[in-house]
C-alpha cells in the first residue's frame, strides 16, 4: 500500500507559498522489499538514481521555475551527483548494518524523512562542492537508521539544512574538531611506553588530517559557524591541558602535543588562535563526522555519534 500512496509536503521559495510537491519519487528510494533493494543498490546505485531522478528533476524544476535555463540545468546536474553519492552510501550501509525490509520501510513511512530528503536534494542543487554533496548523502543515509523524534534525527535534519551553505574552510574546521573529539586511536597493540603511545597518536592525527587541503580558517569563518548554530564560542577549551579521549591508562595526550602532530602548517598554527576557542554543537559534530566519512577515514563515521 505504501508504494501507491502519494505523500505531499509544502515548501517555500522566499516568503511565497508554492504548490504541494508530489513525493512519489521518495518512496521509490529504498521503499522496496530487501531482495529487490539489494539488487538495485548492489548495481552501484545506478538503478536507485534512475528510480528517483524523474521525480527529483521535477522537484528541482518547480523550485527553480523562475531561474534561467542554464541555472536549472546546473541544478539538475548537482542534484544527480548528490543522488549518485546517496545511492553509494546506502549500498555501503545496507551491507554493513544488514538492513531488512522493516528498517527501510519504517524510515520511508516517516514524513520527516521524506521532507529531509527533499531539502537535501534542493540543497545539493545550491552548491558545486563535491564534499558538500557527499556530506548531504551521508546525513540522509544515516537518518534511515535513526529513530523518529530523537535528538539524532532532529540534529541530522538541521545538519542537512546547514551543509549546503558551508565552504571548504568551514568543513575543515568542523572536521578538525570531530578528529579531536571522536578520532582517538584504538591503541592496538597496546603501547608499552610513553614514546609508543605518542607515536600511535602521531600516526593517527596525520592519518585523519592529511586528506584535507591547506586552508586558512579566518575569524569570520568561526563567527559564521557560530551564526549557523554549528558551534559556540568557548574560551575555556583553550585552557584544557589534555585532549579528551586521547588517553591510554595513565598516559594522556596534551593539546600542545596534538597541535605539533598536525601535518598541515596552516592548521597547525591556527589551533591556538581560533580552533580551540570554538566548541561544535550536536549539528556541528554530525557535519564534521560526515566530512571525515567523505574522506574515507578509517574508524570514524556518523555511527559513533550519540
Amino acid at each position: 500500500w505504501m508504494m501507491k500512496r502519494r505523500w505531499r509536503f509544502p515548501y517555500r521559495i522566499g516568503s511565497e507559498r508554492k504548490g504541494l510537491v508530489p513525493q512519489s519519487f521518495i518512496f521509490k528510494l529504498l521503499a522496496v522489499p530487501l531482495d529487490l533493494a539489494s539488487i538495485v543498490i548492489g548495481a552501484l546505485g545506478k538503478k536507485v538514481v534512475d528510480e528517483v531522478w524523474d521525480g527529483g528533476r521535477k522537484l528541482i524544476g518547480r523550485y527553480y521555475e523562475t531561474a534561467a535555463p542554464k541555472a536549472i540545468e546546473t541544478a539538475e546536474q548537482r542534484g544527480a551527483d548528490f543522488l549518485n553519492r546517496l545511492a553509494a552510501k546506502v549500498d555501503r550501509l545496507a551491507e554493513q548494518l544488514k538492513y531488512d525490509h522493516e528498517v527501510i520501510n519504517l524510515a520511508m513511512a516517516e514524513p520527516g524523512f521524506g521532507a529531509m530528503l527533499n531539502r537535501a536534494l534542493l540543497s545539493s542543487a545550491e552548491t558545486a562542492s563535491e564534499t558538500g554533496h557527499s556530506v548531504l548523502a551521508n546525513l540522509v543515509a544515516e537518518r534511515i537508521n535513526a529513530n523518529e523524534d530523537t535528538t539524532k534525527s532532529s540534529a541530522l535534519a538541521l545538519a542537512v539544512d546547514v551543509s549546503a551553505r558551508l565552504s571548504t574552510s568551514h568543513f575543515t574546521a568542523l572536521a578538525c574538531h570531530a578528529i579531536k573529539r571522536f578520532g582517538a586511536p584504538h591503541y592496538s597493540p597496546a603501547p608499552q611506553s610513553e614514546p609508543e603511545f605518542l607515536q600511535i597518536c602521531r600516526e593517527r592525527v596525520i592519518e585523519l588530517i592529511n586528506p584535507f587541503e591547506e586552508v586558512f580558517i579566518t575569524e569570520s569563518d568561526m563567527r559564521y559557524l557560530i551564526a549557523t548554530s554549528t558551534g559556540v564560542h568557548n574560551s575555556v577549551r583553550f585552557g584544557e591541558q589534555f585532549v579528551s579521549k586521547w588517553t591510554f591508562g595513565e598516559r594522556k595526550l596534551s593539546l600542545k602535543q596534538f597541535q605539533e602532530f598536525v601535518p598541515i602548517p596552516d592548521l597547525k598554527t591556527q589551533w591556538n588562535h581560533r580552533l580551540w576557542f570554538f566548541e561544535p554543537t550536536a549539528v556541528g559534530d554530525l557535519i564534521g563526522l560526515s566530512v571525515l566519512e567523505a574522506t574515507g577515514t578509517r574508524g570514524v563515521d556518523l555511527s559513533v555519534w550519540s
